[in-house]
């Protein structure tokens, strides 16, 4: 089994496949109410010994963290700590496990799966969504009906499942990179 996992400081997403690629669990830890990135670390660390204890993968895939600016989106602060948590997750998968993850990039990682390139103005996160509803149609990812706002009672997904989605691109990339 290969596990997949997406780094970030507000949620990071865990993805376990099997070695056909059919995905057999996936999870995400909420990490917004983390003091720092230490308290972050030690929930991430948590998660990551789970996976572990259950289902021993063979592998570890992490997505490299984000190297360029993105208009409104980054700086240079949050990409140095996206960066330096990426480092700390990387670590803790190898003293957990024993094994070298796996650093596939955001655009291979996609590319190697058939995921389309996302046009400027399109939405990354909906790409992948549609794509691994394609891969996965029986999986039950976790929802919530929202209780107000303009879309009051519709269901959406929990937050934090398109991190475990990004992390299930990456279990499937491994797959396809590592053949």
């Amino acid at each position: 089994m290969i596990l997949g996992i997406d780094v970030s400081t507000s949620s990071t997403g865990f993805a376990l496949v099997d070695e056909s690629g059919t995905l057999i669990e996936a999870s995400f830890c909420d990490l917004k109410n983390e003091e720092d990135l230490f308290d972050k670390a030690e929930v991430v660390k948590l998660e990551i010994s789970r996976y572990f204890e259950k289902y021993h993968p063979r592998a570890i895939a992490i997505e490299q963290n984000l190297a360029i600016f993105r208009r409104g989106l980054s700086t240079a602060h949050t990409l140095a700590t996206l960066a330096r948590f990426n480092g700390i997750v990387c670590y803790l998968s190898f003293n957990i496990t024993g094994m070298k993850p796996e650093i596939i990039s955001v655009l291979d990682g996609r590319r190697s799966v058939g995921i389309r390139a996302v046009k400027k103005g399109e939405d990354a996160k909906k790409i992948v969504k549609e794509w691994v509803d394609t891969q996965e149609k029986t999986y039950k990812w976790p929802t919530k009906i929202l209780r107000n706002g303009p879309r009051k009672g519709e269901e959406v997904l929990e937050n934090g499942v398109e991190d475990a989605m990004d992390a299930y691109v990456m279990a499937r990339a491994f797959l396809v990179l590592k053949k």
